[in-house]
Formats: C-alpha cells, structure tokens, sequence
C-alpha cells in the first residue's frame, strides 16, 4: 500500500479532521476534486509509514470480533454436527468471517483519502484488501437541505449516521459508522472525524438561505421529530421560539426561558413557569420540553439561531 503515488500535497492552511495538524508522510493517492471548493481539511491512511488500519486499535477491534466470531461459530458448529471437529472448525472459519470482516470492512475506511471543502466533501475509498480507488465519492451542498445527526452509545462505543436529505425528504448522501471509546478520545483515524468536519462547513454553506428564507417569512422552521405519529417543528423567529407537536404549541419568549440544555442526546428547553422535570414533556406539558437531538434538522443551525435570532442562550451538559 505504500507503493501508491501522493497526486496532491497540503497547503500549510490545510488541516486533518480533528483540526490538527496533517499526519507526516500521508499520501494523498487521489487529488480533491475542483467542484467541493477550497479545501478546509483533508486526511488519508495511506502512509509511507504503513496504514492507518494497521495500527494498534483497528487490528485490535478486528480481532477481538473476529475471535468473538470463531466462539460463536464453534459452539454453533459443534450443536449442528454433533461435536463433530471438522463442524466445530467449520463453525468456527464462518463465525469468525460473518463477525470480522464487517469490522474489518467498517475500519478500512480509516485509510480512505477524504477531503472537506467549502462546498462539499469528496470520499476515495480503499477496500479491505488495500487496492485504491481513484473514483470519488462526491456529494455537493448544494443538493440537500437537511441534514440529520444520530448518535447510539456512550462510553464504550458509538454508532454514528449523518444523513443530507433533498427538500423531498430523502436521503442523499450518507456517512455511517462507529468509533470505541467516550467522545474526548477518539482515535485521529476514525471515520467519525471526516463526517464531524463536513458539518460545520455545512452549516456556513446553508446559513445564508436559511437567514434569507428568516427574513422572508419573518420566522425559520426545523424538524424536531420524525415518526408514525406525525411530525414534530421548532419555529425559530426574532425573540421567540415555538415547538408545534400537532395542534399543540409550546411557546417561549427569550424571557420565558430558564434554560437551555444539551444532555444524554437531548435538548431540554425550560421555562421559568415550569412545574417539574417530568421526562415524558415532548410536547412542552409541564413547561418543560424535549427535544431528541438525533431528530432535530441540522441541529448546528438550530441551535446557531437559537442565540443569533432567539436571543436565548444555552449550555453543553455532555
């Protein structure tokens, strides 16, 4: 894998995904592609040093599930063959391949050329057996209006999925994945950084339309639930901030609001009348109201003009 040809070299303005500094000796096997704009960060696994799966972690994870995978197997193989040693193997080749190279698949992306620019991102992959390719992924800015962050875990480990959705609704571009550990030490390799990069420029690129569309219509309207039961808006307007959760409306003044708090994946917004913390409140009962963050429409944005626009401050509870 080293044997690849650099086609692109950094300029010193350019970071890695973590806003650190580009790791010495990357190759960037590919160039970024001219229509995603200037290039704000950029990252590659492709070392003249080795790759980024071949270090500690990523080998780590790909064994222990592929281990995981041959116990499993084994048992399985030897209830079906009846002890038998050539179905305990057989058992134990299958388990180890159905659990390790899902893994295995998932952490080669940490060696994929990616770049985060202005005007969108730009993904060459490299497959698990380390052959390049010079095709990109592109997805533009342009072509979504929403995006949607969802985050399942905690401190052992996350899953994470950031989908760009059309004015229709459906998803158009996607990055998906996991990372080990809390969220303050993540490995720099990690697929998680190149979709947490992309949202900032993200927000920059569509904040213009957003403040146009706000001053059109004197207010800016996001999705904060999606389901079977119908969907859930938060209306962000000057001073002002309302929940519709069908023909119920939680409404807030700036100066109605106690606070603000991001915790455990929610956004709960207080009132100064509120009367508990009862959480069930997705509807604003009680004066007091839940918001999933997973499910609120590009929630930079949100909470972006929930200071700018609301005048309402908030606070990070982790």
């Amino acid at each position: 894998m080293s044997a690849m040809l650099s086609r692109w070299t950094p300029s010193s303005d350019v970071h890695n995904h973590t806003g650190g500094s580009i790791v010495t000796g990357s190759i960037f096997f590919a160039p970024p592609p001219t229509e995603i704009g200037k290039v704000l960060s950029a990252q590659s696994g492709v070392r003249t040093s080795g790759s980024a799966i071949s270090s500690r972690i990523p080998l780590k994870i790909i064994g222990l599930f592929s281990l995981l995978g041959v116990v499993v197997g084994s048992l399985l193989g030897a209830g079906f063959s009846h002890s038998q040693w050539v179905g305990i193997v057989l058992g134990g080749l299958i388990g180890a391949f159905l659990l390790g190279y899902p893994i295995a698949r998932r952490e080669a992306r940490r060696n994929d050329c990616t770049y985060v620019g202005t005007h969108g991102i730009a993904r060459y992959p490299v497959s698990v057996l380390g052959r390049a390719i010079t095709t990109a992924e592109i997805f533009l800015f342009s072509e979504a209006v929403d995006l949607q962050t969802a985050f399942l875990g905690r401190n052992t480990g996350t899953n994470f999925n950031f989908q760009w959705k059309n004015d229709k609704g459906r998803t158009i571009y996607k990055l998906e994945g996991g990372y080990y550990g809390n969220r303050k030490d993540i490995d720099p390799d990690a697929a998680f950084h190149f979709a947490t990069a992309a949202e900032e420029p993200w927000t920059q690129f569509r904040l213009p339309h957003v403040l146009a569309d706000l001053q059109r219509n004197g207010s800016y309207r996001f999705i904060t639930r999606r389901g079977l039961t119908g969907k859930q808006f938060a209306v962000i307007g000057p001073g002002y901030l309302d929940i519709l959760t069908g023909d119920k409306k939680f409404h807030c003044q700036a100066y109605d609001i106690d606070d603000i708090l991001l915790h455990l994946g929610w956004i709960i917004i207080r009132r100064k009348d509120a009367r508990d913390r009862a959480f069930n409140s997705l509807d604003g009962a009680n004066g007091i109201c839940y918001l999933s963050y997973g499910s609120v429409s590009n929630v930079k944005m949100f909470l972006k003009l929930l200071t700018q626009v609301a005048g309402v401050s908030w606070r990070d509870g982790g």
